[in-house]
This record gives structure tokens, sequence and C-alpha cells, in this order.
């Protein structure tokens, strides 16, 4: 009886083992984590969902990699938080064109962390209160926007981490974030309410800023978003894109920026006016180099708005000529460089000029000489070439032009003279040195 008693339950046992074994087949098991595909496979084909069930963590030593390039996965949390916290990582990666969805059908989460994450796309709609931290991890997309378009409060942790593409959307910034050593190529943040200072520490600047729907909720001078904090190389240019926000609660140096506009619903007025006021806090803030690169940019957008081929020949001569006032050293190397251009255009007529346009008694005689005292024909040119420098220096540099010896012999010579005179005259005015055409003036740089 005893033996028969025996085998029966060991054959209990060899069902209850085939059976257990049958369920478990139906999911493969990765660091024991029980992943289910809609399919019930083993496999993950394209276009799967990928079921994470009755888990708290995902962590551990490995971590968890989709490999199929060719595949786009959803990860989709159900059932699976008797907890607040939601940890993704180690090395959590989903491999292009994956994407990572952590809506989690609505569940409210107090906790949300990224660490030493890897993925393509990550978006997630916020809870009011929850704390979104991400360290040490890499994406291409991450979008933390409220669909519902309501501003709430929620508290972001970005530290260590490369984020192509970071856009905050739909947030009261009610308690400082923490954004260090954040590496990302455009920053979008949209609707957003300032209720502290947001601030970047020891991240490079990023090649483009979106600014859309920027308020305070007080008139408090902490109440900013501050980008001085970013680790600027020098040649690094962001274009800075500003729209329906308000401009005096930003604290930048534009000399590292490029004010741009993407939308076509402002009007001309209203990008003027955006100029304007970034004016005012740069020259508020008290940044020079700044105040004078945003003029300038100002002054070449109301050229712009002309479109005329007139008003581009006077956007190119003010940029060229003393670049729109604030460096006066222009107007003398480009006046050394004409003066230079006329010579060697004289001593190609230099003969003739003495001659048929211009006689100066010395001058004639001392060409006459030369050209007795040189029969090396290098030194003749050299000695020539002084001359006519001297010559054109009368000329060009001269106060006034001696009429009395002009003749007309030679109407296209005489031309020349006259116009080289008037380019000396221009070049040697007070009005010359002055920026009529500066919109801002210059009692900052002062």
């Amino acid at each position: 009886m005893i033996k028969y008693t025996r085998v029966f339950f060991n054959l209990l046992l060899f069902i209850f083992i085939s059976l257990s074994s049958k369920g478990q087949g139906q999911a493969p098991e990765i660091e024991g984590y029980k992943l289910l595909t809609k399919d019930s496979k083993d496999q993950i084909h394209k276009s799967d969902t990928l079921w994470v069930m009755n888990l708290i963590t995902l962590h551990n030593t490995s971590g968890l990699t989709v490999q199929n390039d060719n595949a786009t996965f959803d990860i989709v949390g159900k059932n699976a938080f008797n907890k607040d916290d939601l940890i993704f990582g180690p090395k959590v990666q989903l491999k292009k064109p994956g994407q990572l969805l952590t809506g989690f059908l609505g569940h409210t989460l107090s906790n949300i962390s990224f660490n030493k994450s890897i993925f393509t796309q990550c978006w997630y709609e916020p809870h009011a209160n929850e704390n979104i931290t991400i360290i040490h991890s890499t994406a291409e997309s991450v979008d933390f926007t409220n669909k519902n378009d309501n501003v709430i409060p929620y508290l972001l942790h970005i530290e260590d981490s490369k984020i192509s593409f970071l856009s905050l959307g739909f947030i009261n910034f009610n308690s400082p974030p923490i954004f260090r050593r954040l590496s990302m190529d455009t920053l979008s943040i949209d609707n957003a309410i300032l209720s502290c200072q947001v601030k970047f520490f020891d991240s490079p600047l990023p090649k483009a800023i979106y600014l859309i729907g920027l308020y305070a909720k007080t008139q408090s001078n902490i109440e900013k978003i501050d980008f001085t904090g970013f680790s600027n190389k020098k040649d690094t240019v962001c274009d800075l894109y500003l729209e329906e926000s308000d401009v005096s609660r930003l604290e930048l140096d534009y000399s590292n920026f490029k004010l741009k506009f993407s939308s076509d619903r402002l009007t001309d007025q209203e990008k003027e006016n955006i100029y304007k006021q970034l004016l005012d806090e740069q020259k508020e803030d008290g940044f020079a180099e700044g105040y004078r690169k945003l003029s300038i940019d100002y002054a070449e957008f109301k050229y712009s708005k002309d479109k005329s081929i007139f008003a581009y020949i006077k956007m190119f001569f003010n940029r060229v000529w003393w670049d729109y006032g604030y460096d006066t050293s222009f107007i003398w190397k480009n006046s050394l460089i004409i003066f230079f251009i006329f010579c060697c255009i004289n001593f190609l007529f230099y003969g003739r000029l003495l001659q048929e346009v211009y006689p100066i008694k010395e001058f004639s005689k001392t060409r006459f000489n030369l050209n007795k005292l040189y029969k090396n024909k290098l030194k003749l040119i050299i000695a020539n070439f002084f001359y006519c420098l001297l010559y054109t220096g009368l000329i060009f540099w001269g106060v006034r032009l001696d009429f009395t010896k002009i003749k007309l012999q030679n109407v296209p010579l005489l031309t020349l003279i006259i116009i080289e005179y008037l380019c000396g005259i221009f070049c040697l005015s007070r009005e010359s040195m002055k920026c009529d055409y500066l919109v801002c003036s210059h009692e900052m740089l002062s």
C-alpha cells in the first residue's frame, strides 16, 4: 500500500512539474524577469508589444536589451506597481527605431528613474508632483509633455546624460530642477510657468533652444531661466527661438546666441518688440558684448525687412566699413586698402597723369631724373612707385585739390582723380566715424 501511495504522489508531482514547465515555457526568462509578448512566444517580433507584468523594478546587472534593429516596440506597464517607484536600468536599451512609451495606462507614480539607460525615444506624460530622474543615460529624444494641455508641477533631475532632443511641455517649475552636465542638441520648453530659478550647470550650449509661452508667476527677479551656466566654446552659437514669452524672464549672454523666428504667426512689429526687449535685458544685465552683437542683428533685421537692393547694399556697407559703428579701426583699415588700390591704378598711368591731368612740377622733374639715374628696370619701377605713392597721397589725403593745375586733356583720368579726392574726403570726415544707422545707442559701451 505504501508503495502504491508513493507512486501515486510521484505521478502527481510529475504532472504538477510538467504543467508548471509548460506555463513557464510560454514566456522568455531574462535575469529572473518574466516578459510576455502578445503572441506568448519566445521570439519578439516586429510591432510586438512587450508587456512588463507584476514587476516593481527593472534593475539588474546585465540589463534588458531588445536587439532586433528592424522592429518597433512599445513597453507598457500593466498591473505592475504596488509601490510608488519605477526604475529603469542599468543598460535598459532599445535600439533604433525602438520607442519607449512609459504612460503606464494612467498609473500615477511618485518617482521615475532612468539610470544608465540607452533608448531612442522616450515619451512620458508626467503627473503632478512626480519626481523624474535621468542619470548616466543616453537618448535621441525625451519628451515630458502633458498631453491634456494642463500646466502641472513636477521635479526634474537630469545629470551626466546625453539627450539629443529634450522637450518639456506644460510644466510649472515650482521647485528648482537639477540640470547638471547635460549634453543636448536641442532644448524645447513649451508653455511653462516659472515659480523659481531654472539654471543649467556645467553643460555644453545646445545648438538650438525653443522657448514658447514662457511666463513667470510673479514679478520676482528670482523667477528666471538662466542660460549663463552653459559652458560656452568661443565659436559656439546657439539658435534662440522666442515666441509669446516674457523676455524679461531670460538671463543669457547673447554673444553666444542668434535670435531666430520659426513661426510665421509673428508680425514684423512683434519680432521687433522681441529685439527691443532683449536689448533692454542685455543692457540691464551688463552683457556688453551680447548687447553689441544683438544690436547688429537688430539692425540687419530692419534692413532685411526692406528687401530692396539698396537696403542690402546699405547693410553690406555698414557691416564692412565700420562694423555698424562698433569698431572704428575698420575705417582706417578700409581707407588704407582703398588708398593702395588707387595708388596701383595711378602707377599704371603715372606719366599721363603728370602730363595730361594733374601736373605737379616737382614730381615731373623727379620722374625725369629717375629715368636717367636708374638703368636697372626693377630699381626704376620701385623708385617710381614710391613717388607715385606720395603723389596719390597728396590727392587722396590732401585737404583740398588745387584746381588751377588741373588739365582737361584726358577726361577719364580726370574723373579718376576726382573720385580719389572725394573718397579721401569721406574717409577723413568726422561723419565717417559716426554710426547713423545703429538702432541702439552706445551708452552702455562708453
